[in-house]
């Protein structure tokens, strides 16, 4: 799988980071790995750097490969040092994908800041939809997502976005 990302604030006059280069690869494992590859700007929120409204969008594409009926798993997540599972933003759940030779994919995800604070305080909700061209008929395929998130995100301590990938099967097409 291989990316192109630009993450920005909803208001034009920021950007926060745009991909470019190429990401790392993730094929033939079970391990997740982040679709980031190196860039311009910064994937980093300060500590107390939010404000309520803060409305973020980040649109994510490039080419896929896979087996056909192979599932796929894509989190966005914050803090890789929070114990995983509890660290996501969003989460694409399993999608059961269709054999896909070097086709189209896209990730598009906003995130509203509606509260502050410590974890169980702090509230972002995001949402999404990951989409995907199939080679059978070349007809775009996806799923849509959402979540409110106010567990353990805090905005009192910094925030690293990433965005993993994680095929549940080892395959050499994938």
């Amino acid at each position: 799988m291989s990316t192109l990302i630009t993450l920005s604030n909803i208001n034009p006059n920021k950007g926060l980071y745009s991909q470019t280069n190429n990401s790392i690869i993730i094929d033939n494992t079970t391990l997740s790995g982040s679709l980031f590859g190196s860039g311009v700007g910064t994937l980093t929120v300060p500590a107390n750097g939010f404000v309520v409204g803060d409305s973020f969008s980040l649109k994510m594409g490039g080419q896929l490969s896979c087996a056909n009926n192979e599932d796929l798993q894509i989190k966005i997540i914050t803090n890789l040092g929070i114990p995983m599972g509890l660290n996501y933003l969003a989460d694409t759940g399993i999608v059961n994908m269709p054999q896909c030779t070097n086709q189209q994919w896209l990730l598009n995800i906003i995130f509203t800041i509606r509260q502050l604070g410590g974890a169980g305080t702090a509230e972002i909700v995001s949402a999404g939809s990951f989409s995907y061209i199939k080679d059978s008929s070349d007809a775009f395929e996806g799923v849509d997502f959402s979540l409110v998130q106010n567990t353990f995100f805090n905005t009192t301590s910094s925030n690293t976005l990433d965005v993993q990938g994680q095929w549940h099967t080892i395959n050499p097409a994938n």
